[in-house]
C-alpha cells in the first residue's frame, strides 16, 4: 500500500461535465467561457491515482453541470466507489435519476444524493428551474426509494440556496416530506461568486483559509484544477492533474472570493424530515 503525502487539500469537488439539460434562473450558464466537455476515463483513471496518495477525505460529484448526462457515468461511480472508500456526493437535478442510472448509484453505495430544488412551490420551481417539471422530479425519486428499498445509502437530501431560501423553509420542508427526502438543506442565497445579483451584495473579507471552501479543490471535466467551480471564466489556474500533485496545488486569496457569499458551512442549515424512513 502506497503512503499518502501530507496536503491541506481534504476535498474534491470534481465535474464529470458542465453540459446541464435545464436552464436554471439562478445560474449563469450563459457566463461560462472555458470548455465544455465530458471527462474521460483515462482522466478519470489518472484522478483516481492523485486520489489515493493522499488523505482525501470527501468527494463531491457536482462542479458546474449535470453529472447524470456522463455516457459513463454509471461506469464512472462504480469505478469511482472501488478505488475510493471515503464519503462520496453526487449533486443532480435528477432528470436522469431512473433506470441504469439510479441502479448505480444505489449499488454503489453513494453516501449522499442532492437534489437541487429551488422554487417555494410546484409551480414556481418549474419557473426557475426551466426544463424541469415538478411531476417528473416527483416519479424519478419515488422510484428510486422504490430501487433503494430499505438501505441506508445514499441519504436523500433536498437541497435549496434560492433568494431567501430561509423563509420559504417552511414550504420546500413540506416539498421534502412530500417527496420523502430524508433530510433538507439550506444554503444562503449563492451569488456564484459576483455573477448573480444579491440585494446584500457586498465585499466579503473573510480570508479563503478561514471558509469552508480552504481545503476543497475544484477538478473540472478536462482534468484542469481550479480554486473552485465558480470560476466559470477558467481564469485561475492551478494546475492540471495530468502532470501536478495535490500537495504542489497552493490557493490564497483571489478577486472572486472578494464577491462570493458563501463562506462558511455553518451558514447552511440542515433539517431531519419527518416521516423518513431513512434514519442516516
Amino acid at each position: 500500500m502506497e503512503k499518502t503525502i501530507k496536503t491541506n487539500i481534504e476535498l474534491l469537488d470534481i465535474e464529470f461535465t458542465n453540459n446541464c439539460n435545464i436552464n436554471c434562473t439562478i445560474c449563469p450558464r450563459n457566463e461560462i467561457t472555458r470548455p465544455f466537455g465530458y471527462m474521460t476515463i483515462d482522466t478519470l483513471n489518472i484522478l483516481l491515482k492523485r486520489i489515493n496518495l493522499f488523505p482525501i477525505q470527501y468527494v463531491c460529484i457536482s462542479g458546474f453541470g449535470e453529472p447524470l448526462l456522463h455516457p459513463l457515468f454509471s461506469k464512472f461511480i462504480k469505478q469511482l466507489r472501488r478505488e475510493f472508500k471515503g464519503i462520496i456526493q453526487i449533486v443532480t437535478n435528477a432528470a436522469k435519476l431512473t433506470g441504469e442510472i439510479a441502479e448505480a448509484i444505489i449499488e454503489s453505495e453513494v453516501n449522499g444524493l442532492v437534489v437541487s430544488y429551488n422554487g417555494p412551490g410546484e409551480k414556481e420551481y418549474e419557473k426557475v428551474m426551466k426544463g424541469m417539471r415538478f411531476n417528473k422530479l416527483e416519479d424519478n425519486i419515488n422510484s428510486f426509494i422504490k430501487m433503494r428499498k430499505d438501505k441506508k445509502k445514499p441519504t436523500l437530501v433536498l437541497q435549496t440556496s434560492m433568494p431567501k431560501a430561509i423563509e420559504h423553509k417552511d414550504k420546500v420542508m413540506k416539498i421534502a416530506v412530500k417527496l420523502g427526502f430524508d433530510k433538507l438543506q439550506i444554503y444562503p442565497f449563492n451569488n456564484r461568486t459576483g455573477y448573480l445579483k444579491d440585494e446584500n451584495d457586498n465585499a466579503n473579507n473573510t480570508p479563503l483559509s478561514h471558509r469552508f471552501c480552504f481545503p476543497l479543490l475544484f477538478i473540472a471535466w478536462d482534468g484542469i484544477i481550479y480554486p473552485c467551480s465558480h470560476d466559470i471564466k477558467g481564469r485561475i489556474v492551478l494546475g492540471n492533474i495530468l502532470n501536478i500533485e495535490f500537495d504542489k496545488v497552493k490557493k490564497e486569496n483571489y478577486s472572486i472570493c472578494e464577491r462570493c457569499t458563501i463562506c462558511g458551512i455553518k451558514e447552511m442549515k440542515s433539517y431531519k424530515v419527518k416521516n423518513s424512513s431513512n434514519s442516516c
